[in-house]
């Protein structure tokens, strides 16, 4: 699971994640689950990630008249099915 400090007066997050350019494209037959508006929550859980990929994170606060807030950007590579270290 994903986990970030909530955002004032954020109703939403939207939550994208690429691989990283260095990496192998991903499979758009298996996508990246957990992406996309939270519905209110600061939290997600990222599923269909590769073992030894390296991925880009976006985290974007939308308040309730859709504006956007702040962006949370992250890089990360998945070590194992249970560990990711962040870069």
């Amino acid at each position: 699971a994903v986990t970030w400090d909530e955002v004032i007066n954020a109703d939403t997050y939207e939550i994208e994640v690429q691989a990283d350019d260095g990496a192998e494209a991903l499979d758009v037959s298996q996508p990246v689950l957990g992406t996309g508006s939270t519905m209110g929550l600061s939290i997600t859980v990222l599923q269909n990630l590769r073992i030894g990929g390296t991925y880009n994170m976006k985290i974007k606060a939308v308040d309730c008249l859709n504006r956007d807030g702040d962006v949370y950007k992250q890089k990360f590579k998945v070590q194992s099915e249970s560990k990711i270290v962040l870069i």
